[in-house]
């Protein structure tokens, strides 16, 4: 969890040195954390009850030679249900790995909406088949501070539904 630019440090300015402190000391409890996976701390001072961290694929070759978009795809899917888990009702996401880490904006808004998808089906069957199940994870907002991938996100909003 390096925050040195985009979202990320975003998140550090406006949630204060705490938002660092979590993290880094999440990062001395587990020696590694792979790609996909999520861990959530405090939010600092920010107007929100967690902050869930994600690792997403670098850009570099990808780790073990898996498909960074289905690692990309993993990363968000276990990001909606970890939100679902802590009892959230809202969610924001940025377009994780699309800025910084250079993911292609088109693939990344793409992966991130038929993921969202998939979430809500699979939680719409597991209403269905147990009714004690509940999901409080209702409102998810896709973010971005570029407008090219606000644009992205919008474009391919379009073709969903």
């Amino acid at each position: 969890m390096v925050f040195q630019s985009g979202v990320s440090l975003a998140l550090l300015t406006s949630g204060g040195n705490s938002i660092k402190e979590d993290a880094q000391r999440l990062l001395r409890e587990r020696i590694q954390i792979p790609t996909g996976s999520v861990a959530h701390t405090s939010a600092g001072s920010l107007d929100a009850k967690h902050l869930i961290h994600v690792v997403g694929p670098h850009n570099g070759p990808s780790q073990l030679g898996l498909d960074k978009g289905r690692l990309l795809e993993f990363a968000v899917q276990n990001t909606l249900k970890k939100a679902n888990d802590l009892g959230c009702e809202s969610l924001s996401m940025p377009a994780i790995f699309a800025g910084h880490f250079g993911f292609p904006r088109e693939q990344c808004a793409r992966i991130l909406l038929k993921s969202i998808k998939v979430f809500q089906e699979m939680q719409a069957e597991l209403m269905a088949v147990d009714p004690d199940y509940t999901q409080s994870l209702r409102k998810i907002r896709l973010i971005d501070s570029n407008p090219l991938m606000t644009q992205a996100f919008m474009e391919e909003l379009s073709t969903v539904r």
